[in-house]
This record gives structure tokens, C-alpha cells and sequence, in this order.
């Protein structure tokens, strides 16, 4: 089973608590479990002692997900992070502090109090004797908290006899908190009954947040994900959050095994969150029986939202078996919503045949929003090919607002100044705002280009707002390149409000040069 990378995991959590993921608009508020799949990705890198980015990953986590109810162990993972990271002690003693404040119920109190004598006893040594203080009260434990210590000394000391001690506390305790703890002992145990009683757990406990903790600690078993249990749940008629939660884990198992069954779920489920999950744990699995089950997913599922997320899957498969596909979609499918981001599913393949089809559709499509759409997609293609229909668009280009976009659009497609292309633009465009645009772009270019090119269009402009933008402009380089341009104009113009704005612009440059010229208009008679 392949391993995912640090940077992947990172990538999970941040996915997740991103407004919008991947490409605009497609993945709304995916479900109230994502969640879990955010902790667990966290969790995974503190495991993994990839400090700095766990730290990141779990802050994250405790500002996007504040009801959710892993945010406790974020919260106390923060603090042992820290502690890891050897920040100072005193901090870090009132990180432990203020987590058991704010999570007096939490199944890491105990672990927390243990850290915070731990911490106390060697600021204490340090000569901070008030910490010594500090940590008296936390000696005093329930009885409950005294077994539970009990239990995970036997769990250290490697003795199967605490298992039993465990199951019995289990079933004598009418504890949320306690029965957290006691799943997560669970999991530490690597024997066929804490399994069991994992699996026993996670089918008919009635707390649905405790069954799902089980699925989680069955789904990490000793780094190989139960498939056929995972599937079993995944099937079940069990509480959706818990049936959610065995969709993630078989995500996170990547095991192919799992593919029917995830697109079954993900065509046929009534529930939306449930087929979305679905299709959020095919994506992650590596195998060549996925694009079937993507394309059977696209034509079949009952939600529009599933099928779009669906689309989104296609992005890490093979680029010549996933073309024909979006281009199917772009060109049958009804649904608006869908054909747009076929496009930009297109576009980040950024091979030259996608780049060919987003040109086609610029060139031939009857729809501004399909047309619309497909320029933003050439943008992220960048080519050579792109920058010259999205030069076309901008030059000739019937529909105002497409036209407009385009001469912003061809500005980051292209790699540097080329004024002429946005010269002609504003020389020939139909729409004002377009040359306007064209005008804006050009007073963005480099000093040198942009005087030389703001003079020549200076000599062609015929509409006075625009002669005036282009004075004001020329101002604005601070060039004394532009000081003849000018001084000419507020010499010669026939029009008295651009004489006075160039001489405004001279007065903006400011150089000696523009002050000399400044003295001429003075001078002229």
C-alpha cells in the first residue's frame, strides 16, 4: 500500500478548510465529517514527529472546526507539539493549563495534568519554586482516572491481563469521556480481542461520536485498514456519521478492493454527504479501475453536486483517457454548472490537446458563459496558442465583458512587455472600456516602454477623456522621457483642460528637467 507524503497530508487538512477546493465553485461545504478526516490527517503528522507542520495543520484545525468534537485532542496535541518542539517551559505549562480550563471533559486531562507535573517539577529545580505550588492539586485523581492510570501502566508493562481490566471498565462506565479513553488504550493493544471489541464497538455502541472513534482506531490497525470490516459499516444501515467515517478510513486504506463499493455508494445512496464521501475516498486509491467507476459516477449519480465532484477526480488520472471524457461532458451535458468545470478540470491538465479544445470552444461557442469560462481556463494553459486567441477576444471581440477580461487575462498570460499587442488593442477595440483597459495595462509596463508607447498614442487619440487619461499617465512614470511629450501638449493641445493637465503631469515629475519646462509654458506669450 503506498504511503502518502508529508506534503499530501498537509495538503488534506488545508483542502478541507479551504472555502473552496480545488477548482472555483465546485466544492461547496462538503459534510459535517470533514472533520474527522482534517484531525486525522493532523494527527498523522504529529505521529510522524513532522513537528513544524503538525503545529500548522493543528491550529488550523482549532480556529476552522471549533464544534467539533475532536477539537479537544487538537487542542491538547498543540500543547504536547509545543512541548515537543522545546519551547519554553513556562509556556508550554500554561498551554497544558488552559487546555484542561477549556476542556475540563476531555479524555487528555489526565495526560495533560501528567505533563503539567512533569513541566512544574523541573521549573521547580529551576528555582521558580511557585510552580511547585502550582502542581499540588494535580496529584488529586478520581477514581476513575486512578484505574485508567492502572490500566495504561499494565498496557506499558506489555501485560494481557489489563485487556480484560479494560473491557470490564468499558461496560461499567457510563462515561463519554471514559469510553474515549478506553478506545484509544484500544488501539495501542495489538491482539485479535482489543479487535474484536473495537469491531464490537464500533457496530452497536449507541453513542454514534464513540463508533466512530472505533472505526478511526480499526481503520489505523496496525497500519493495514480492515478492508472487509471498513466495508461492511461503509454498507451498513448504521448512523450516517459512522458510516461516513468508514468511508474516509477506506480512503486513507487506498486498497482497490474498496472501488466497488465506494462507487455504488456514490451512484445509488439517498444520502447526499454519504455518496460525496464516496467519492471523496475513491479519489485517494492509485488504481486503474477508478476511471471506470468516475465515468459510471458521472453518468449515473442522483446529485448533481456528487457528479461534480466526481468531475474534479479526473484531474489526477491519465490525461489521454480522461480528455474524451471532459470533452463529452462539455459538450452533451445539460447541467451549465458542470460543462464549467469540465473546463477548468481541462485547463489543469494544461496538455496541448486541452489547450486546442478551450480554443475551440472560445472561437466556435455560443454561450458568453461557456466562452467566459474557457479564457479563464487558457490563462492557466499559458501557451503561445492562448495568448493569441485570447489577443483576438480583447481586439475583436463582440461581447464587451468577455473582452474586457481578456485584455486582463492576456496580460498574465504573457511572460513580458509586449505593448504592442495591447497598443492595437487600443487602437482597434470596439468598446471604450476595453481601450481603457489596453490603456491601464500599458502604464503598467516598464518606464522606457511605457513613455515611448503613451506618446504614440497621445499623437493618434482623437477623445479627450482619454487624451487626458494618457497625459496623467505619462505624469505618472516620473520619467524625464515623458517631459517633451508633455510640454509639447501644454504648448501646443487645442484642447485647454489637456494643456492643463499635462502641466499638472509635468509638476508630478518634478525633476529639474520638468521645472525648466514648466518655465517655458510660463514663458509662452
Amino acid at each position: 500500500m503506498k504511503k502518502r507524503s508529508k506534503l499530501a497530508l498537509i495538503a488534506t487538512v488545508f483542502l478541507w478548510l479551504a472555502s473552496g477546493i480545488m477548482s472555483p465553485g465546485v466544492w461547496a461545504e462538503a459534510n459535517q465529517d470533514q472533520d474527522a478526516v482534517a484531525y486525522r490527517a493532523a494527527y498523522r503528522l504529529y505521529m510522524e514527529e513532522d513537528w513544524d507542520n503538525a503545529a500548522t495543520a493543528l491550529e488550523a484545525f482549532v480556529k476552522e472546526f471549533t464544534g467539533s468534537t475532536y477539537v479537544d485532542d487538537a487542542r491538547y496535541f498543540r500543547c504536547s507539539v509545543r512541548d515537543k518542539m522545546d519551547e519554553p517551559l513556562e509556556e508550554v505549562f500554561t498551554c497544558y493549563k488552559n487546555f484542561i480550563k477549556t476542556n475540563p471533559d476531555s479524555t487528555y486531562v489526565d495526560n495533560a495534568k501528567s505533563n503539567m507535573i512533569r513541566i512544574g517539577n523541573l521549573l521547580a529545580k529551576q528555582g521558580k519554586t511557585q510552580y511547585k505550588t502550582l502542581i499540588q492539586g494535580l496529584y488529586e485523581e478520581s477514581e476513575e482516572d486512578i484505574k485508567l492510570a492502572a490500566l495504561h501502566a499494565l498496557e506499558d508493562m506489555g501485560d494481557e491481563l489489563a485487556l480484560d481490566a479494560i473491557f470490564e471498565l468499558y461496560d461499567e462506565s457510563s462515561s463519554s469521556r471514559m469510553r474515549a479513553r478506553i478506545i484509544n488504550i484500544l488501539e495501542d493493544f495489538e491482539s485479535p480481542e482489543a479487535l474484536a471489541r473495537l469491531k464490537e464497538i464500533a457496530r452497536t455502541e449507541s453513542d454514534p461520536d464513540l463508533r466512530r472513534r472505533a472505526v478511526f482506531a480499526i481503520a489505523d490497525w496496525d497500519d493495514e485498514a480492515p478492508i472487509e470490516f471498513l466495508l461492511e459499516i461503509a454498507r451498513s444501515d448504521a448512523d450516517p456519521r459512522v458510516r461516513r467515517s468508514a468511508l474516509y478510513a477506506l480512503g486513507d486504506a487506498e486498497d482497490p478492493a474498496a472501488i466497488p463499493v465506494l462507487r455504488d455508494i456514490a451512484v445509488s445512496e439517498d444520502d447526499e454527504a454519504l455518496a460525496k464521501a464516496a467519492v471523496m475516498a475513491l479519489e485517494d486509491i492509485d488504481s486503474p479501475e477508478v476511471l471506470p467507476a468516475v465515468r459510471d459516477i458521472l453518468k449515473n449519480s442522483r446529485h448533481p453536486e456528487v457528479r461534480k465532484l466526481a468531475l474534479y477526480t479526473l484531474e489526477d488520472l491519465d490525461d489521454a483517457e480522461v480528455e474524451p471524457i471532459l470533452l463529452d461532458v462539455i459538450r452533451t451535458e445539460k447541467d451549465p454548472e458542470m460543462r464549467k468545470a469540465a473546463l477548468y478540470v481541462l485547463a489543469d491538465i494544461g496538455t496541448e490537446r486541452s489547450a486546442d479544445i478551450l480554443i475551440e470552444i472560445m472561437r466556435t461557442s455560443d454561450d458568453p458563459e461557456m466562452k467566459k469560462v474557457a479564457l479563464y481556463a487558457l490563462e492557466d494553459v499559458g501557451s503561445e496558442k492562448a495568448a493569441r486567441v485570447i489577443y483576438e477576444t480583447a481586439l475583436s471581440g463582440e461581447d464587451e465583458e468577455l473582452a474586457q477580461a481578456a485584455v486582463h487575462t492576456l496580460e498574465d498570460v504573457l511572460e513580458e512587455d509586449q505593448p504592442e499587442m495591447f497598443l492595437e488593442i487600443y487602437r482597434k477595440a470596439k468598446f471604450q472600456s476595453v481601450r481603457r483597459s489596453a490603456l491601464h495595462v500599458l502604464e503598467d509596463m516598464s518606464d522606457e516602454v511605457s513613455v515611448k508607447v503613451l506618446g504614440e498614442m497621445i499623437k493618434i487619440e482623437k477623445e479627450p477623456d482619454l487624451r487626458r487619461s494618457l497625459v496623467y499617465s505619462l505624469g505618472e512614470t516620473g520619467s524625464d522621457d515623458a517631459v517633451a511629450i508633455l510640454l509639447d501638449v501644454a504648448l501646443n493641445d487645442s484642447n485647454n483642460r489637456i494643456r492643463a493637465a499635462a502641466v499638472s503631469a509635468l509638476g508630478e515629475i518634478g525633476t529639474p528637467k520638468a521645472r525648466e519646462a514648466l518655465m517655458k509654458v510660463l514663458e509662452k506669450k
